[in-house]
């Protein structure tokens, strides 16, 4: 099951509250919760970089970022790092993996995968075991 919430809240409020589900994360420690927050950037030379953080117990950290150059708009680099986010994820769900969490600051990429609407020359994928399947 997939639950794509984007907060209507202002930024100090939306602050507050994921500061406090990240404390009761950190007081219910289960290694059965894979968290991942996600970012972006985009240097004076319109450089694009994309990275992500992954966690499943906040003692042990991981992260991976990739250098994308000027190909890609700030919009699209978040799409490409959600993907990204996923496909770690899904490398790393084992038997015991009960919730997967990505974290994404960028409404508008999020309101994209939450509206499956579908445009011309455009297509969702399903990543599985066996590979990419158009939806």
């Amino acid at each position: 099951m997939t639950n794509i919430e984007i907060s209507e809240d202002n930024k100090e409020e939306s602050a507050e509250k994921h500061q406090k589900m990240f404390c009761e994360f950190q007081k219910n420690q289960h290694d059965d919760r894979i968290i991942i927050y996600t970012d972006k950037s985009k240097s004076e030379t319109n450089q694009i970089r994309a990275g992500l953080v992954y966690t499943t117990n906040f003692s042990c950290y991981q992260w991976k970022a990739w250098n994308l150059g000027s190909k890609y708009e700030v919009f699209n680099t978040e799409l490409f790092t959600i993907k990204k986010a996923i496909d770690f994820a899904y490398k790393k769900t084992d038997l015991w993996t009960r919730e997967i969490w990505i974290f994404s600051n960028n409404q508008p990429a999020l309101k994209k995968l939450k509206n499956r609407e579908v445009r011309a020359s455009q297509y969702y994928t399903n990543q599985t075991r066996t590979g990419i399947e158009k939806l």
